[in-house]
């Protein structure tokens, strides 16, 4: 997430200024839909790695804190998120 240095911490009742672009869009769109980090990694032709480096970076960015390793709460409030703006199952935002 290109944050250009700022930190967005996201609540539901409020709008983040955040728009994903590019690559992570994308990420964040299958992140959304349920995709594993694997799955995302074939499907767009990255190491799993990478990917989870991407989704990382948006939940640091958002706010979302910190876990023990493995801990899916961060991924379950990103998946969120991307639901609540357009990138959950059934929608598709191409910015």
């Amino acid at each position: 997430a290109d944050d250009g240095g700022r930190r967005c911490v996201w609540r539901p009742d409020q709008v983040c200024p955040w728009e994903p672009r590019g690559r992570d869009a994308e990420i964040l769109r299958l992140v959304g839909l349920g995709w594993t980090d694997p799955a995302i990694g074939r499907a767009l032709h990255l190491n799993s790695y990478t990917i989870s480096h991407h989704i990382g970076r948006m939940c640091d960015f958002l706010g979302f804190a910190r876990g023990t390793r493995g801990s899916s709460s961060r991924r379950a409030q990103l998946a969120a998120w991307a639901g609540a703006h357009g990138y959950g199952p059934g929608t598709f935002n191409s910015a």
